[in-house]
Formats: structure tokens, sequence, C-alpha cells
């Protein structure tokens, strides 16, 4: 079990960030891409602020093999902030041409 306040709190924004995964995969499946474009419009700031924050803090706090899930925690906030950030100002999936 994790054995810091940030670290079972960076385990709860997994279970998050988890979460909505699923709900965008749902709704890109179910053909309603501008409602998964809604939801990460709408929720991605807010859970992947969350994630690079406690994900970071609790880096330092945990040790052995529990630190995967604060590194897991910063890798898939860090997915969604580029995602988030192609989607609102449009970067093209060539990335300079």
């Amino acid at each position: 079990m994790l054995v810091s306040l940030p670290g079972k709190i960076s385990f709860v924004v997994l279970l998050l960030l988890i979460a909505q995964f699923i709900l965008l995969t749902v709704m890109v499946i179910e053909n309603n891409g501008l409602g998964a474009i809604v939801v990460i419009v709408q929720f991605t700031p807010v859970t992947a602020t969350l994630g690079l924050i406690f994900g970071a803090w609790s880096i330092n706090k945990e040790s052995g093999w529990l630190r995967f899930i604060p590194i897991s925690v910063l890798a898939i906030s860090a997915v969604y902030v580029l995602l988030f950030l192609s989607i609102m100002l449009g970067f093209a999936p060539s990335f300079g041409e």
C-alpha cells in the first residue's frame, strides 16, 4: 500500500485518468467524436493538472516498486496535456509541415 498521502491521492488521480480514458474510448467507438472533444476540453485541464502536481509531489515521497504509480500518473497526465493542447491550439499531426 502507498505510504504517503500524496501517493494515495496520486492513486486516486490515476483511477480518475483511467476512467476518463474509458469514457473517451467508449465515446469514440460509438461515433460521438464531438462529445469526446467536449469531455477532453472540460475535464482534462483539471485532471491533468492534478495528475502533474500529485504525481511530481509523490515521486519524492514513495520508494521501491510503488514509485511506478506516481510515474504512470505523470506520464498519463502529460499525454492528456498534449492531447488537450493539440485540440485547443489545432496542432497538426506532422508538427511542422
